[in-house]
């Protein structure tokens, strides 16, 4: 057999995140296969289902308000599931208990629709990168967005209270980052806020943001207008997404430098711009955490584009991250690494001339926040939002959520479902080891034989920083908290061979039995899908063998578990082709 053919037929049978680009070129000969030309539609047809389904009466999830505003979307679901009962949310009518057959079977649909969508992204990971083009892949991430954008369901009542805390300072005149929306009560939004007595806990980057749109919407519809404000916020999101990945596209090439590897590059890139977790959260919740990555990615863009950067680019750096912390503080975990990528980059001279970058970063970085946060301040008031927020004292979709249940119901049956001892402690257990290993990697980040001393090195470091502060550091977790993640790790990706992953592993003792990139492709799918958990029958129904325990409660096992299992799957599959 020649051997060029020979290589192919390997490079075709490997997935491709096991591939390197050195086996595989970017460009064949043949024309592309029809399930390449068949995958964006396919992709397309399934979101389309998925919007649909959304609004089936048996999950009981919120309205968007988008259906007052185009009475089309909701037609789409009568279309799409005809003779099937759909949400009463979205006529505002009281909510009757759907019967257990409809809660299911509307429920196990919507799971096998996130599971076919996560086959198609994994597929569309194994064979187009080597044949697309990036135009195919913003566009393709511009349709596919647009199609949730429309959705007129949210699983997530975070937009509506966006929505309330920009009404209220816009229209009401009241600081959002001290009073509650119970004070405005008597507001057409109210209605739909989940979180009546909690401030603001977004900083002063995406309050003012919000104000601006929540102004241009009431000049063109009026006060009373709320769902336009919905479509703003989600339109707004995706916009940004698309501009996150070309950053992604523009950085992962300064970080190949002169080993350009396009088919990696492109791999990378795709996989993030049709991730299905980001373009749910973007375009269906539009949760300001795709905002927080793109500042987060700007900065770097800044960072990389310059072979020896200045003391004028590290204040660019410091300017976007400090934009990025005053939309979310929890930014703040990045900081450490680039203090110490500073002072590896400067490992002689004197105390002062060590000091003088980093110390520059922290004025860059402190200065903004405080000149921002200081029309909110109202003499400290602002403070008091750590005793309302529940990130503060509870724990739910992690590891600790699952062992306080799994306790609680073996031994303390009659401890409360929410604020039990049992989750205090498992709670302050997660946050010690958190603070444990945090410590650590700050630790490596200082010494001069671990010291972060390139852009990528550093990018490094701050995907694990994050890794470890979504499986550790916030018990109190959420899908969307994972949009900086996948943005960073994207990066890594794009720039980190398949020998420098198995490299990497071997630096970490569980990893060499996991296929990282796959594992990573795979978590975007269980934590998108996790929403499942959260529909009715889920939430209402208990397993037999342990009382008090919902279902809903082994959602940590499929967000967390499943991805590192198949991951470690893929590794097998890998070594046993290779011993073939």
């Amino acid at each position: 057999m020649d051997r060029r053919v020979e290589r192919h037929t390997v490079a075709e049978a490997l997935p491709a995140s096991l591939i390197s680009p050195e086996q595989t070129p970017l460009h064949t000969s043949r024309p592309m296969p029809l399930r390449a030309h068949a995958l964006l539609p396919a992709m397309l047809a399934c979101f389309l289902l998925l919007s649909g389904a959304f609004s089936l009466q048996g999950l009981m999830f919120f309205s968007s308000l988008l259906g007052d505003l185009f009475p089309w979307t909701i037609q789409l679901s009568h279309l799409l599931f005809p003779g099937q009962a759909l949400n009463p949310r979205l006529f505002h009518h009281n909510l009757p208990t759907p019967s257990v057959l409809t809660s299911w079977t509307h429920t196990l649909l919507v799971a096998a629709l996130f599971l076919l969508i996560g086959g198609l992204y994994l597929l569309a990971l194994r064979i187009l990168p080597q044949r697309t083009r990036l135009r195919v892949v913003f566009v393709g991430a511009l349709l596919l967005g647009l199609i949730w954008a429309f959705m007129p369901i949210v699983t997530s009542a975070d937009l509506f209270s966006y929505i309330a805390y920009a009404r209220m300072g816009v229209i009401y005149h009241l600081n959002p980052l001290i009073q509650t929306p119970h004070a405005i009560w008597h507001d057409p939004v109210y209605i739909n806020i989940y979180w009546t007595d909690q401030p603001s806990v977004y900083g002063p980057i995406y309050t003012g943001l919000t104000y601006a749109l929540q102004w241009l919407c009431e000049m063109l519809f009026g006060t009373q207008n709320v769902a336009v404000m919905v479509l703003a916020l989600r339109l707004l999101d995706l916009a940004t997404h698309l501009g996150s990945t070309w950053l992604i596209w523009s950085i992962g090439g300064y970080l190949q430098g002169s080993k350009q590897s396009p088919w990696q590059r492109m791999l990378a890139t795709l996989a993030f711009a049709w991730n299905p977790l980001l373009l749910f959260e973007a375009c269906v919740n539009a949760h300001n955490d795709t905002l927080v990555l793109f500042f987060i990615l700007l900065a770097l863009w800044f960072l990389v584009r310059t072979g020896q950067p200045t003391w004028r680019t590290h204040l660019l750096v410091a300017l976007n991250l400090s934009l990025a912390t005053c939309i979310k503080v929890n930014v703040g975990i990045l900081l450490p690494g680039y203090l110490c990528y500073l002072l590896a980059c400067t490992p002689e001279g004197t105390l002062w001339q060590r000091l003088r970058q980093p110390l520059l970063v922290l004025l860059g970085i402190s200065l903004p926040i405080v000149l921002l946060y200081a029309p909110f301040w109202d003499n400290g008031q602002i403070l008091t939002l750590l005793k309302v927020n529940p990130g503060t004292y509870r724990a739910i979709n992690t590891v600790p959520e699952l062992l306080t249940h799994i306790i609680n119901s073996l031994f303390l049956p009659s401890a409360p479902e929410n604020g039990s001892l049992t989750e205090f402690i498992m709670r302050d257990l997660s946050l010690l080891l958190f603070f444990l290993s945090f410590a650590f990697i700050c630790w490596q980040g200082l010494r001069p034989a671990t010291a972060p001393r390139t852009p990528l090195a550093l990018i490094r470091w701050m995907t694990l920083a994050w890794l470890l502060y979504m499986g550790l550091g916030s018990p109190w977790y959420w899908p969307w908290y994972a949009i900086t993640f996948f943005g960073l790790f994207a990066l890594v990706e794009s720039a980190t061979s398949v020998k420098e992953w198995q490299e990497l592993a071997t630096r970490i003792p569980f990893l060499p039995a996991i296929n990282v990139p796959v594992a990573v492709h795979i978590l975007g799918i269980t934590m998108a899908s996790t929403y499942c958990f959260f529909a009715w029958p889920a939430v209402t129904t208990f397993l037999p063998f342990l009382p008090g325990f919902r279902i809903a409660f082994l959602r940590s096992i499929w967000t967390w578990i499943v991805p590192l299992l198949l991951g470690r799957k893929a590794w097998i599959r890998q070594r046993l082709r290779r011993f073939a």
